[in-house]
């Protein structure tokens, strides 16, 4: 009881740590989601990082998706032995950015409490076929991802 104590209290002082400093991790752009790299994971920046977060914040920033085929993006914390879901959700249309919020579940909110902190990562959750079965090109690029409280 007291070891879980003494972790909750490190990472808060880390916490405000990382605040105070600017970044005490540094940021780690997940760069873009394509057909090549339908998966990336970086360490979740402190500036993302808010106590008690209820709420996911992402940002598409950029698609390119010229034969128009449906987006599907699943959102995850990572850890050292699991991968838990946190999100999924379809660009619509298909080609265009936007800022999506999710409001996050006790288990993501655990993990997110708990040291070290999780990496977040991103998945294109679904490989569309093109002409002649080939998978079309498609590319997303998503900005940090914020962590935030309900209000």
């Amino acid at each position: 009881m007291a070891t879980r104590l003494r972790r909750r209290l490190l990472f808060g002082l880390a916490l405000a740590a990382g605040h105070a400093a600017g970044s005490a991790v540094p940021t780690v752009a997940l760069s873009a989601l394509d057909n090549d790299h339908p998966q990336r994971c970086a360490p979740i920046p402190w500036s993302a990082l808010v106590a008690d977060a209820e709420v996911l914040k992402v940002t598409v920033v950029e698609v390119d998706n010229p034969h128009l085929r449906p987006i599907t993006i699943a959102l995850a914390l990572a850890t050292a032995s699991r991968q838990y879901e946190v999100a999924r959700f379809t660009l619509y249309p298909p080609d265009q950015p936007g800022t999506f919020r999710f409001r996050l579940d006790e288990t993501a909110r655990k993990l997110l409490a708990s040291p070290p902190p999780p990496r977040f990562c991103a998945l294109l959750a679904e490989q569309p076929e093109g002409k002649d079965d080939k998978v079309a090109a498609r590319r997303v690029r998503l900005a940090e991802p914020r962590f935030e409280r309900a209000d």
